[in-house]
Order: structure tokens, then C-alpha cells, then sequence
């Protein structure tokens, strides 16, 4: 098999003849699909459309700063601070995915001009982690892309909540993503 990333759209169109039964995430707007739907889907909802390719950008540092992530062979590489550092994990590492989570102030307590914080939702992740070397890549998204619906459990573990991120990407790029893994192997729809 190819290492080259392709086109989450013509990956997900070998998943849809590969699994008919499976729900997939549309790679453009992550709806949730019947795989026998997904060209007509494609054609009536994004006739033209282009799916990201790797190297995926976003940010990084409170976000501030750009970051990227891509594929390179059987590793995934993040580069980060304005690309003088890079960490790479073999991708024989495991996969965790959970909830993201973030502090905003209280409502309540800015009235009374008290400092006071809620944990909100902010998103899903991603998460490489290599056992050995302890290092971690946490790839997060403000979107849903209804990940635990999509995905069978074989190929992944729940990470929990985390806060934590190394890299804030866009849904596409999230979705292109989850389908590398899924042309690699790493993670099969869910039955």
C-alpha cells in the first residue's frame, strides 16, 4: 500500500464499496451517511468539492502560532513553533480520542465581580500517544466530526477529557485525518 496521502474523497469512496452497511462521515461536512449514499450525498451537496491533503494546518500555543501535521511514511510528524521543532511518533503508537475541554468565565460570577470559571466543551482530539517514549501528539478540532459514531473501537481507546493540544485544525482537515488512518488500517467503520 502507498504511503502518499490521498484525497479523504477518494478514501472514503473505497471505504463506501469496501463496507455498503457502514455509516461514514462525509468529508466535506462530516453529516453522518449511509455508505451506499455517499456519492449521491457528494454530487447533490458538494458537486466539486476538494478535500484537504496533508501537510493539515492550524494552530498551536494558545493559538497563536502555526502548526502542522502530516504523514510521513509510517510516522506522523507535528511541526510547531514557527517550524524550527518538529515530534514525530511511529504510528504503530495508540490512538485516543475524547473530549476536548476548556475554562470560560462564570456568567454569574463576572456580575458580582468575582473570578470564577466554568468547564465548557470546546471540541474532540485526537490523541497519538507512544507508550516507550512517553511522547504525545494531540490533534484537536472545535467541530464534531461524530467520531465514536464512525469508527470501530478496535482501532482506538477513549482518551477522556483532556484540555491539552498541540494542534487546532479545521473539520476537514480533521476528517481527512480519520480517513488516512482509516486508508492505513488504523481505524474500520464500526459495524
Amino acid at each position: 500500500m502507498s504511503t502518499e496521502p490521498l484525497d479523504s474523497l477518494a478514501i472514503a469512496r473505497r471505504l463506501a464499496a469496501a463496507y455498503p452497511a457502514a455509516t461514514l462521515p462525509c468529508p466535506i461536512c462530516a453529516a453522518s451517511l449511509n455508505a451506499e449514499n455517499l456519492d449521491k450525498h457528494l454530487a447533490k451537496v458538494h458537486p466539486g468539492a476538494a478535500a484537504p491533503t496533508g501537510p493539515w494546518r492550524g494552530k498551536g500555543a494558545l493559538g497563536l502560532f502555526p502548526c502542522s501535521v502530516r504523514f510521513d511514511g509510517d510516522v506522523i510528524v507535528l511541526r510547531h513553533t514557527l517550524g524550527l521543532f518538529r515530534r514525530e511518533l511511529p504510528l504503530s503508537c495508540s490512538i485516543e480520542s475524547g473530549s476536548l475541554w476548556s475554562s470560560r468565565p462564570d456568567a454569574i460570577g463576572v456580575q458580582y465581580d468575582i473570578n470564577t470559571t466554568v468547564d465548557v466543551r470546546a471540541g474532540r482530539y485526537l490523541r497519538f500517544v507512544d507508550p516507550r517514549s512517553r511522547l504525545a501528539i494531540t490533534i484537536a478540532c472545535r467541530q464534531s466530526t461524530q467520531f465514536t459514531a464512525h469508527w470501530a473501537r478496535s482501532g482506538w481507546t477513549d482518551g477522556g477529557k483532556r484540555r491539552a493540544k498541540d494542534l487546532v485544525v479545521a473539520r476537514e482537515a480533521m476528517l481527512a485525518i480519520e480517513y488516512e488512518l482509516a486508508r492505513r488500517g488504523l481505524l474500520v467503520p464500526a459495524p
